[in-house]
């Protein structure tokens, strides 16, 4: 994967950052498969019901962004500390790109 050493800590740090952006993957795939069912199915869903799942997965994405990805320090890294840095930057990036999403997504159809 990575074709120089890093340390422990960096390699432990970045093995976390992958493990987070797993959790990250699950939290978009359930956004993406509710709105295509909200696309398909304008008319005959419970509103209130999907709003709800909507604000649920925000709510998860802050945790995720909040409690583990800002947790994770690269102040005192050496050897992996650019690809640590930039895999938490990527990670954030998409984590308020969805909410940004999210929150777009409920204007439109739940306003």
């Amino acid at each position: 994967r990575m074709n120089r050493t890093v340390s422990v800590a960096s390699s432990e740090r970045m093995e976390k950052l992958s493990s987070l952006e797993n959790n990250f993957n699950v939290l978009r795939s359930e956004f993406e498969g509710l709105l295509n069912e909200v696309q398909q199915n304008r008319n005959n869903i419970n509103k209130v019901v999907m709003k709800k799942s909507f604000q649920m997965i925000k709510i998860n994405l802050n945790r995720l962004q909040e409690m583990d990805i800002d947790s994770v320090q690269t102040v005192d890294l050496k050897t992996g500390k650019a690809e640590a840095k930039a895999m938490r930057k990527k990670l954030t990036r998409h984590v308020q790109g969805t909410i940004d999403d999210i929150d777009t997504v409920v204007k439109k159809y739940f306003q």
